[in-house]
């Protein structure tokens, strides 16, 4: 197996345990807001913020938020923003296509 198939492989077996750990933050979020009050009902400096539009952007605000931290204990919490990291890094440069063809039945 060639360099970038087992590292490719490596990745996949991480988004894996990856998924798992956001599914896991979900609900500790929806609690924070449900805690919070209705965000619809609040005003716009207390909304919450928009979906980032790029996966570092995604990965800054993850890193930022302690309630999620909190959440998930420190170990758990560093293993997600690693892998996603790692994933971007990986298929760096590569066309949407090789990136479908290369994860596309790992998944």
């Amino acid at each position: 197996m060639n360099r970038r198939a087992t590292a490719e492989q490596d990745h996949a077996q991480a988004r894996d345990a990856a998924g798992v750990l956001a599914a896991a933050g979900v609900p500790a979020v929806a609690l924070t807001w449900v805690e919070r009050g209705d965000p619809a009902a609040l005003g716009p400096g207390d909304r919450p913020p928009r979906l980032p539009a790029t996966l570092p952007e995604a990965i800054e605000r993850l890193r930022a938020d302690a309630g999620l931290r909190d959440a998930m204990g420190d170990a758990l919490f560093e293993a997600l923003p690693a892998v996603r990291r790692g994933g971007a890094e990986l298929f760096a440069g590569r066309e949407p296509d090789d990136v479908v063809a290369a994860t596309r039945r790992r998944y």
